[in-house]
């Protein structure tokens, strides 16, 4: 099966990650849920925090109270601090810092 979303990219971001979760099957879930609870913090660039930073905040349960909890470093060049939604701009060498967040217990 082929599937777009094309028509769904045209969206405002906040109405593009409600309509995708519609679509969110058991399995999708499931496997989403083992990716999700095996880390104890989030690494992302500007894109993913923006799009994440707009719907989570907004979403309930057990995957929305882990998300919101976990503590997020941002890869960015164009954003600065202070960031919302319990997210720290990674500074400097953004491999270097990653070494240091890897080296980090957790």
């Amino acid at each position: 099966m082929l599937l777009t979303l094309t028509p769904l990219v045209t969206l405002p971001l906040k109405e593009f990650w409600k309509k995708l979760f519609q679509f969110h099957s058991a399995d999708v879930s499931e496997y989403l849920n083992e990716l999700l609870f095996a880390p104890d913090a989030l690494l992302m660039g500007r894109k993913t925090y923006e799009g994440f930073a707009t719907i989570w905040p907004t979403r309930q349960g057990e995957m929305a109270d882990k998300i919101n909890s976990m503590p997020k470093y941002v890869a960015s060049r164009t954003l600065r601090e202070p960031l919302q939604w319990n997210a720290e701009l990674i500074k400097g060498d953004v491999a270097q810092e990653i070494r240091k967040l890897k080296e980090q217990p957790g």
